[in-house]
């Protein structure tokens, strides 16, 4: 009687010690993983409600809307205050339609540049204007498709010698312009796509992501948000060459041409994309829209790589993060993160 009751107190320590184990979190093919508390930046007057890209220039933070009474809000990040606020929605010819995201010029940092998705349109600005409260663009480009075929950029950067962007178009995954707005080239078809059942307009509507770009390696990556799929290019002038493609999981398309990827119980994957010269941060949120409604696009994981493509770390929150933006100076990552409404936090970034 008293080995049975030895025998159960062995068990039952057994089945206390393996219980507390921590259970790893890690979500995809990461080595490294560690937790990180955010924290909160209060910027006196600030109210977000559809924040959609966050951008940085030294200590002036950007944060763009896609709808609020401005649009385009200018932060200093130094003493926590707005600088200014501006852009409103309407069909007049500095008014938007919808923001796509907005980037500095690479030969010009002191020009903030906004792609208006709906619009088809770049509107230019110099920075120091917007501060000193002159809200109208130096310049606007109409994009000249300058072919019949389907065109509509969703995400786009701008190289020295060209604009590059993604979107859903007839052929290729991303189509160049010169800078003059002017269409020249699309590259990048999908790989098997008589598999699939589906054209190339249709597949661009499943790989949507976001582009993020090195121009000191002359790179660019991007992130897709229907799957765990991260691709890195390398581009000189007008040619682009796949450098990498990192397939966590593999694209939920069947065979049959049924759009699995845009399914309720397909897992979002990378929702946004930032850079500094030396690494990669994504968002990760693995939530799907049949379990967690419209909090399927809030992540709880900064993933990190390097510019070879190669997983760094994983990085586990206490929070809901959904746009991101590096910022060297501090070597943090700024987010905005939803508790349930959006807020700005910053991340530090561990060593690693």
């Amino acid at each position: 009687m008293n080995k049975l009751i030895l025998l159960l107190n062995i068990i039952g320590l057994f089945l206390i010690l393996n219980s507390c184990k921590k259970t790893s979190t890690n979500v995809l093919d990461f080595n490294q993983e560690t937790f990180v508390s955010a924290n909160k930046l209060t910027i006196e007057g600030l109210q977000l409600m559809d924040p959609i890209q966050l951008l940085i220039k030294d200590s002036i933070l950007i944060i763009l809307e896609n709808s609020s009474e401005n649009l385009i809000k200018i932060i200093d990040l130094k003493r926590l205050t707005i600088i200014n606020q501006f852009g409103k929605i309407g069909g007049g010819p500095e008014e938007y339609g919808s923001i796509g995201n907005a980037w500095f010029d690479v030969n010009d940092s002191n020009t903030l540049e906004v792609l208006d998705v709906q619009k088809q349109k770049i509107y230019i600005y110099n920075l120091n204007d917007i501060i000193n409260n002159s809200f109208s663009p130096i310049k606007t480009i109409l994009i000249n498709k300058g072919t019949n075929k389907r065109i509509i950029f969703l995400d786009m950067i701008k190289t020295s010698k060209s604009y590059l962007g993604t979107g859903i178009f007839d052929e290729g995954k991303f189509s160049i312009l010169n800078h003059n707005g002017q269409f020249e080239e699309s590259f990048q078809n999908y790989k098997n796509i008589d598999d699939f059942n589906l054209n190339n307009y249709n597949l661009g509507t499943i790989y949507q992501g976001r582009l993020t770009h090195n121009s000191k390696l002359r790179k660019f990556a991007f992130a897709v948000s229907a799957a765990p799929q991260l691709e890195l290019y390398k581009y000189d002038q007008n040619t682009i060459t796949s450098v990498k493609i990192i397939n966590h999981k593999e694209p939920l398309i069947q065979k049959n041409g049924h759009i699995v990827a845009l399914k309720a119980n397909n897992p979002f994957a990378f929702i946004d994309i930032t850079s500094d010269n030396k690494n990669i941060y994504v968002s990760y949120s693995g939530k799907t829209f049949l379990e967690d409604d419209v909090k399927a696009d809030w992540c709880n994981h900064l993933l990190i790589y390097d510019w070879n493509g190669n997983p760094e770390i994983q990085i586990d929150l206490d929070c809901n993060i959904k746009n991101i933006c590096c910022d060297t100076i501090w070597n943090k990552v700024l987010c905005i993160s939803y508790n349930p409404f959006p807020q700005l936090v910053s991340i530090e970034i561990p060593e690693f």
